[in-house]
């Protein structure tokens, strides 16, 4: 008799957590629904402001990139334009020389 009460004891304590506990819950009610989907629809704004920032603040950063490319296209090629225009001035005076001398072996050769 005493074994069935022990064993008894801890299932009807098991029972009365299980029964009391749906009772002590906090039900959904609908204020409470209406309250977190409104805590819902403000995170998700400061989500959607947080990323429209970064989606500018990208393109601030592709505009300056952007920018900066064509800089240093516009630089390399000023560059180089000096430089092939120094190497055909150059070659055109190193010619006008090889003439000259040429010129100048052949008046002497007379």
């Amino acid at each position: 008799m005493a074994y069935v009460l022990c064993a008894t004891i801890p299932l009807l304590y098991l029972v009365y957590k299980l029964f009391t506990r749906r009772d002590s819950e906090p039900k959904l009610t609908e204020d409470r629904l209406q309250d977190q989907l409104k805590h819902l629809e403000r995170r998700l704004n400061r989500l959607e402001e947080r990323l429209n920032m970064q989606q500018e603040l990208l393109n601030t950063q592709q505009e300056r990139l952007n920018t900066q490319h064509a800089f240093s296209c516009d630089v390399v090629n000023v560059v180089l334009k000096r430089l092939n225009d120094r190497l055909t001035f150059d070659l055109d005076n190193r010619l006008a020389l090889e003439r000259l001398a040429q010129t100048v072996a052949q008046l002497g050769a007379k």
